[in-house]
């Protein structure tokens, strides 16, 4: 029933914001499958002017207006086109552990077109960590602060993905070279 709609919210992101957040308003749990993904079909990615609406929006509304910011930002996971919404969030509800949560998590997302492999997390982490260290010259201290915290974390987080890929390898290593010697793991198959 909402067929054309992309058309007229594509044009007019003050317009897609509003109605979607009344969407929100009647159904937050249901939103990201329904008026969220129209908004994400009517703006396939975050153009300046749509997170520029959108950061205005959280520039004079409350907790309403930030959780629909962070459903509507799933469409975007991964880009970097939200992070002067992401900022704006972490401005107006650096006090508020849910929301910061909700920050930190789409940070964290590596996104569609994260590097693969192996160490294709701790890469992509890797990635955001540089993305976040333009965020330390914004004139919010809170911005900036948010950004070094958040740096350190990734920090932890990449070596801990690249322990846990060394451990998995060695592992690996250690039952090939096993079942290479013979050695049968105290296996026996069960009669039948």
């Amino acid at each position: 029933e909402f067929q054309g709609l992309e058309a007229v919210f594509s044009k007019d992101p003050e317009l897609a914001i509003m109605k979607g957040l009344a969407w929100f308003a009647q159904d937050g749990a249901e939103f990201r499958f329904r008026g969220g993904s129209l908004l994400g079909r009517a703006f396939p990615t975050c153009t300046p002017e749509f997170a520029a609406a959108l950061a205005e929006l959280l520039k004079v509304g409350g907790d309403k207006e930030a959780e629909f910011s962070l459903a509507l930002l799933d469409n975007y996971l991964g880009s970097t086109s939200i992070d002067g919404v992401l900022k704006e969030l972490v401005s107006r509800f650096s006090h508020d552990d849910r929301i910061m949560g909700g920050v930190r998590t789409l940070i964290n997302s590596p996104g569609a077109g994260a590097p693969s492999g192996e160490l294709g997390l701790a890469n992509a982490w890797q990635v955001k960590k540089e993305s976040l260290a333009r965020w330390l010259t914004d004139e919010r201290p809170v911005v900036a602060a948010f950004a070094e915290r958040h740096m350190a974390e990734l920090d932890r987080m990449i070596l801990e993905e690249r322990r846990r890929i060394e451990l998995e390898r060695e592992i690996r290593e250690r039952t090939r070279h096993e079942d290479e010697s013979g050695h049968d793991h105290g296996y026996r198959p069960k009669p039948f």
